[in-house]
């Protein structure tokens, strides 16, 4: 429910992670050149559907199995009624936030 798919568009390589939280501290980590080119799929919690990463809209008080919190949404009409939603920027924000406070390597 929480998998996220980077794909390299360069050679089309795929990459699968636990979570969003993962593979946006593997861009940081591993210093990949290409992270700003890369498709990143996430599924929505709702539905299943995968949807592209950076137009996502994520809510942030979840169980998850990284420990993130972050589940992504297609649109304000999945959330529960009172949830904030943030995008792909203030999620990349924030998970590095709490990689900071946890001092964890997660991938």
């Amino acid at each position: 429910h929480h998998a996220t798919q980077v794909i390299n568009p360069a050679n089309r390589r795929s990459y699968m992670y636990d979570d969003i939280g993962c593979a946006v501290i593997w861009f940081e980590e591993e210093k990949i050149e290409w992270a700003d080119k890369a498709k990143i799929w996430v599924t929505d919690i709702t539905t299943g559907k995968w949807l592209d990463a950076r137009t996502a809209l994520y809510d942030t008080n979840n169980i998850t199995s990284m420990a993130f919190g972050l589940v992504a949404h297609e649109n304000n009409g999945t959330t529960k009624e009172g949830e904030v939603t943030v995008d792909f920027t203030e999620v990349s924000k924030r998970i590095f936030k709490i990689e900071a406070n946890q001092n964890r390597r997660v991938y």
